[in-house]
């Protein structure tokens, strides 16, 4: 039985409740502990002032990071590794060649072991890559089981882009997450033919561009949580907005509730926003 949390615990020293929807003021936090155990796993959508960078974790210390934030945005993501205890990855993703996707790579890569690192088949920009680092290339349909109850797929792979772009199904114990990447009707129909369309939450592509997230996509898919990105230099088209809350969506902004944590234990998940003080 699925089950969502509206006011939940964070342990960091002292406890912080939360409300759901409107975190109270940010807060100085040295750790944040989600408290995992046994199978748990958790998700985490950092809030950051532009770009994408999301985490997911197990109790044993696996961990998978996808894409890396950015313009501007390397204090911030040194505070997320301090603050989620990261001291290493066993596998970055990159889902598009973009400066709102990658620019903090090459920090990652000089201060932190990595495992591997995953582009778009087609993905040739020249990262600076040490030699030492496994690169994968993914191309559409191929499914990994990344560790224990955490598998990804590509549902799809540069739908007219030349960019390197990748749009993911993650499949965490029995709950499925579509991470979209890009936004539009011709990428929404393929998806619908190919992929199971049972979607607990959806990470809206594109920032929630204009022309993506449409409403016979939204009703095929049926998620009960969206998550929407901030892009410093553009907002959520408000058409997109009204189409998730017209489809009685849960709608989680980054720029407005802060960290977005799910952790997800057996047939339940609690979704752990969190505000924190973020370095000018």
């Amino acid at each position: 039985m699925l089950h969502f949390s509206k006011c939940l615990t964070i342990w960091f020293g002292l406890s912080f409740i939360g409300n759901l929807l409107q975190p109270q003021q940010p807060v100085d936090i040295a750790k944040v502990n989600l408290k995992l155990t046994q199978d748990d796993i958790a998700i985490t959508f950092f809030d950051l002032s532009s770009g994408e960078a999301t985490l997911i974790q197990n109790a044993k210390g696996n961990t998978i990071l996808i894409n890396c934030g950015g313009p501007k945005t390397q204090s911030e993501m040194e505070m997320m590794f301090q603050l989620y205890d990261i001291k290493q990855l066993d596998t970055v993703i990159i889902t598009k060649d973009d400066i709102q996707y990658d620019t903090n790579i090459d920090w990652i890569i000089q201060n932190f072991p990595v495992g591997k690192i995953v582009l778009a088949s087609n993905n040739e920009h020249p990262y600076p890559f040490l030699d030492d680092i496994k690169i994968e290339k993914w191309k559409n349909q191929d499914s990994f089981e990344l560790f224990n109850h955490v598998v990804i797929k590509v549902e799809n792979e540069n739908i007219g882009q030349t960019d390197g772009a990748l749009d993911l199904s993650i499949f965490l114990k029995s709950h499925h997450i579509l991470y979209m990447t890009n936004a539009g009707k011709l990428i929404e129909k393929k998806l619908l033919t190919q992929m199971e369309t049972e979607v607990d939450i959806l990470k809206v592509g594109d920032f929630g561009a204009e022309g993506g997230t449409t409403s016979f996509f939204l009703e095929k898919i049926d998620p009960k949580v969206a998550i929407i990105f901030q892009n410093k230099n553009n907002k959520p088209n408000q058409e997109v907005l009204e189409r998730l809350y017209d489809s009685w969506i849960d709608i989680y902004l980054t720029k407005q509730v802060g960290n977005i944590s799910i952790k997800y234990s057996n047939d339940q998940y609690e979704i752990i926003p969190i505000e924190v003080n973020k370095q000018e």
